[in-house]
């Protein structure tokens, strides 16, 4: 075999997305989503049904409800269909992690989503930044820091 490294790199990348989605502790996806749902209940005046999120690959294994809110995903298709004609919609993106070399950072944008022909215009509506470290004694990442607001 030419390239048995990339043999074993693949082979742990699927071990672990493997892991993720069977234990949520150490899915920090499901638990900055579930984070953010709880800033955004505990911000909004009017109680949330269900939320709209931005169809992408860190979106493959999370749920469709968390803490009780029902969860949208929703491809660019969809997101242009729904802000035709001057429609408006509420969007939350979840950016991929961010490794440094100390945590795991992870984004997720509020966003106000109109459409003008074939042009979506995204307001920043804040968000959350969640930045987790590795506990080698429970063996799980733990959420270590959090903005939430105006990030």
């Amino acid at each position: 075999m030419k390239h048995p490294i990339f043999l074993i790199l693949i082979l742990t990348c699927c071990g672990y997305k493997g892991i993720c989605q069977q234990n949520d502790s150490l899915n920090i996806y499901r638990i900055s989503l579930a984070t953010h749902i709880e800033y955004l209940k505990s911000v909004n005046k009017a109680s949330i049904q269900s939320v709209n999120i931005e169809r992408s690959e860190v979106t493959e294994s999370l749920p469709d409800q968390v803490n009780g809110i029902r969860i949208f995903y929703l491809t660019r298709s969809e997101i242009r269909d729904k802000t035709q004609k001057g429609k408006r919609i509420e969007l939350i993106v979840i950016r991929p992690v961010i490794v440094d070399s100390k945590s795991l950072k992870i984004t997720i944008i509020d966003f106000s989503v109109t459409s003008k022909k074939n042009n979506f215009n995204y307001a920043n509506g804040g968000g959350s930044s969640l930045e987790f470290k590795y506990n080698c004694n429970l063996q799980k990442f733990e959420l270590t820091n959090k903005k939430q607001g105006g990030i």
